[in-house]
């Protein structure tokens, strides 16, 4: 006999700017992941977030067959060592987007509230409704649990600091290897890496890197989750999720260890010193453009004069640094990672 499957009901409720700003405000009462009696779901990340429907008429919680979310709303954190942390996210997002990497589309609302929208790209619209693709994040595609997100993934206490079991750029770049256009995908990872550092966050480990999963093979996601993190320099953790070398920390960086990232990452110094000097002079070009940008939405002019202040240092350090990678005695290294080498020029032509 066969067995008809039965539909899911379809549930559409409209959120209001209004219903959105009492939940934000009522948060230290009511956790922001219940609504209408239940935990809508789970998104990965230590930050307030729900994920809704957007349509011309506005936000949608939705369930059911042929429905699913397309944003995401992020509010301002209840931890007030992280005040600004909309601002700093939208100004990081929207600076990759001025200097040409695929980043997520986001927005700067108020309700009066500060809220980040994001616009979700693992959806697709379709004759049958929002469709879903399939992405995995740094950790799943390396066979991790969440635990091993960090490099370091039990901490930076002494006793501890010497296992890097977790997840990290050696590893990442690896997983390219069998990518459909592994030399385009290896670029841009370098430029994903390039310009967390660059931008101070140090909060860029294995889940807030992610992989389309197709017919096709695997391949990069836009980027996400960007924050100046050492803009809270002192307020939170600022060691580096995964290492630049043996870097762990801003102090750390110098040119030895960007070649050393280099040959364990199997690229050629020489490309990653000319795509870092590219980086900086695009990012110093358009960070008037991003100022004015988030100012216009209503982004808090402290918030972006700490970011620029990280960004500025940054770029003018490595500004220095690119042109000391190629100096580096690569001899210093294994032959066997030496020899893995991807010359830039023929990184470039594959693409």
């Amino acid at each position: 006999m066969a067995v008809t499957p039965i539909e899911p009901e379809q549930k559409f409720r409209y959120l209001s700017p209004d219903e959105l700003s009492e939940r934000i405000r009522a948060r230290p009462a009511m956790p922001f992941s219940v609504w209408d009696g239940k935990v809508r779901l789970s998104i990965a990340g230590f930050q307030d977030k729900i994920a809704v429907l957007k349509t011309d008429e506005g936000w949608h919680l939705v369930e059911g067959h042929g429905l699913a979310s397309t944003v995401i709303l992020k509010p301002e954190p209840i931890n007030s060592r992280l005040a600004g942390l909309t601002t700093n996210e939208f100004f990081c997002m929207r600076l990759a987007f001025h200097v040409r990497l695929p980043v997520a589309d986001v927005r700067l609302v108020h309700v009066p509230e500060p809220v980040l929208e994001i616009t979700r790209f693992d959806r697709e619209a379709s004759a049958d409704g929002i469709l879903r693709r399939h992405v995995i994040d740094g950790c799943q595609a390396l066979g991790m649990s969440v635990g091993m997100k960090y490099e370091r993934p039990y901490g930076e206490t002494k006793d501890v600091r010497h296992i890097r079991d977790g997840a990290s750029l050696p590893r990442l770049f690896g997983l390219l290897d069998i990518s459909n256009r592994p030399a385009a995908q290896r670029l841009a990872l370098l430029r994903w890496v390039l310009f967390q550092i660059l931008v101070g966050n140090t909060d860029a480990h294995a889940k807030n890197l992610s992989f389309f999963v197709s017919a096709i093979g695997t391949y990069l996601t836009p980027t996400y989750d960007v924050v100046c993190t050492l803009a809270y320099a002192g307020s939170i953790e600022d060691n580096f999720a995964m290492a630049i070398g043996d870097a762990f920390t801003e102090g750390e960086l110098s040119a030895y260890e960007w070649a050393q990232f280099a040959a364990n990452c199997r690229l050629s110094p020489r490309l990653v010193s000319i795509e870092m000097l590219n980086l900086v002079h695009r990012i110093r070009e358009r960070l008037p453009a991003v100022r004015a940008e988030v100012a216009a939405a209503g982004g808090l002019a402290s918030v972006v004069q700490s970011v620029v202040d990280v960004i500025n240092r940054m770029c003018l350090r490595h500004e220095q640094l690119a042109r000391l990678i190629v100096e580096v005695d690569t001899d210093q290294f294994s032959d066997q990672i030496r020899d893995k080498l991807v010359p830039s020029d023929r990184l470039r032509s594959k693409l």
